[in-house]
Formats: C-alpha cells, sequence, structure tokens
C-alpha cells in the first residue's frame, strides 16, 4: 500500500511540475519576458554571498519582433479543408 501511494505522491508533483512549466511558458509567448543567464548568475551569486539582492526584471524581446508577428497576423492563411468555406 505504501508503494502505491508514494507512486500517487509523485506523479501528483510531477504532474504539478509540468502544469507550471506549461503555465511558464505560454506566459513567455504572451509577454516574452525573460533574464539572461548572466542576470540571473549575478543575481543568485549575490544570494549565496548573503546579500539580499532584488531578482532582475525581465525583458521583453516581443518589440524586435511584433511587426513580423502583427503582419503575419493580419494576413492569415485560409484554410481550406472539410467543413471549411
Amino acid at each position: 500500500m505504501r508503494r502505491g501511494v508514494r507512486f500517487m505522491i509523485c506523479e501528483e508533483k510531477r504532474e504539478a511540475f509540468k502544469q507550471d512549466a506549461l503555465r511558464a511558458w505560454k506566459e513567455y509567448q504572451a509577454n516574452g519576458l525573460h533574464v539572461t543567464l548572466e542576470e540571473a548568475d549575478a543575481w543568485l551569486a549575490k544570494l549565496e554571498a548573503g546579500e539580499n539582492a532584488e531578482p532582475p526584471t525581465g525583458k521583453s524581446n516581443r518589440s524586435a519582433h511584433l511587426s513580423s508577428h502583427c503582419a503575419a497576423a493580419a494576413h492569415p492563411p485560409t484554410a481550406r479543408g472539410p467543413g471549411r468555406r
């Protein structure tokens, strides 16, 4: 019985991790906010040194890509298939 309970707990944790990752990916796709490796590494080094450092603020890469995405969204390809007119 204990083995089954441990399995279920592990599966629930795995599913929660997966859902959190999917939520984060969708959020990134929506707003493009991110921090660089260098920014994250510098922040973690400050924390490791015992400093009370604020996390780095995210930057958006959306502005560089918005024009191409907006142009594609303005003229999406038409779908022709079963049930489509």
